[in-house]
């Protein structure tokens, strides 16, 4: 009987601590962050370690939540010359849309940010956050290459970039 009342006060002492240190648990969330549309950043928080959201206003002075970018890069994709010679006046070896992967890269980075397809009309659109990028695409002509574009990108601003590819036709 003594040992059972011994065992009795020291799993309630053992309860009474455990019940006094869960209240004192520190969370440790992983140190990443999400980059959010107006170009802030927010971590994460919280026992589950949720990203925190992201406060966009809209004109009413309301919390929106995530909305996508309406800042970004458009244009179109062309690729000549497409005949060796070229005759003043004849528009059948003019430079001619292209449908290839178009890629945007942010400034300093190896790794494409975005990529898209241009259409068969050589049009192309990125919505991304504002920044410094490069958008280039991929060219299967002769001499496999295109004129890289470099752009700034300003707060709900769409920049125009059209880009050239060279058929290496001559």
């Amino acid at each position: 009987m003594q040992k059972f009342i011994v065992a009795l006060i020291l799993l309630i002492v053992v309860g009474g601590v455990a019940g006094f240190l869960s209240d004192r648990v520190t969370i440790a969330c992983p140190a990443d962050a999400k980059l959010c549309p107006d170009g802030s950043v927010v971590g994460r928080t919280g026992l589950k370690c949720e990203f925190a959201e992201c406060l966009a206003v809209n004109s009413g002075g309301g919390n929106q939540g995530i909305l996508p970018y309406k800042s970004g890069v458009k244009g179109i994709v062309t690729r000549g010359p497409m005949c060796p010679v070229v005759r003043g006046g004849d528009n059948s070896c003019a430079d001619r849309p292209f449908s290839t992967d178009v890629y945007l890269h942010r400034i300093g980075s190896d790794k494409p940010f975005a990529n898209v397809v241009s259409d068969t009309k050589g049009q192309f659109q990125f919505n991304v956050p504002p920044g410094d990028y490069t958008v280039n695409a991929k060219n299967d002509g002769i001499s496999k290459t295109c004129s890289p574009i470099f752009i700034t990108i300003g707060s709900d601003e769409m920049k125009s970039a059209d880009i050239s590819c060279d058929t290496g036709i001559r």
